[in-house]
């Protein structure tokens, strides 16, 4: 069975001055690591090299759209932290709150439509939209 850390760890026996750096989920930040980290907690988000500018994103794609993987672990939000969600019934499509901890936030995540950023927010409203328009014309 193949390690899921395997290649980063070739790269650090290759140059073992390459720092290793995980993302802090609970933090929102890259953290500068130990490279046994690599072995005791493997299914951490890792990269070796320079800090990384930005988090780690998995992508989406529906309709032909690709947008930013919703949250899908509430547990990961602070209370008072903003995140942006879908809400079809109010006059935006997309709408910023702050997260309190309550049924419509776990709510919010369970369905699929919060994001960390009102971008990932727009996007997946974007291929929503476009699906929907995609479907009529295939069924007239």
């Amino acid at each position: 069975m193949k390690h899921p850390q395997s290649e980063l760890i070739k790269q650090l026996l290759d140059d073992m001055s390459l720092q290793v750096w995980h993302w802090e989920t609970n933090q929102c930040k890259w953290i500068s690591t130990k490279a046994n980290r690599l072995f005791d907690y493997p299914n951490l988000v890792y990269v070796v090299g320079d800090e990384p500018t930005s988090p780690p994103i998995k992508m989406c794609e529906l309709a032909g759209i690709k947008f930013p993987m919703p949250l899908v672990d509430a547990t990961v939000m602070n209370v008072g932290q903003m995140y942006w969600i879908l809400e079809f019934r109010q006059r935006e499509d997309v709408i910023g709150k702050e997260w309190a901890g309550d049924d419509y936030d776990y709510r919010s995540v369970r369905l699929g439509k919060a994001h960390f950023t009102r971008d990932g927010a727009t996007q997946q409203n974007t291929a929503i939209q476009t699906m929907i328009k995609q479907a009529i014309m295939e069924a007239k």
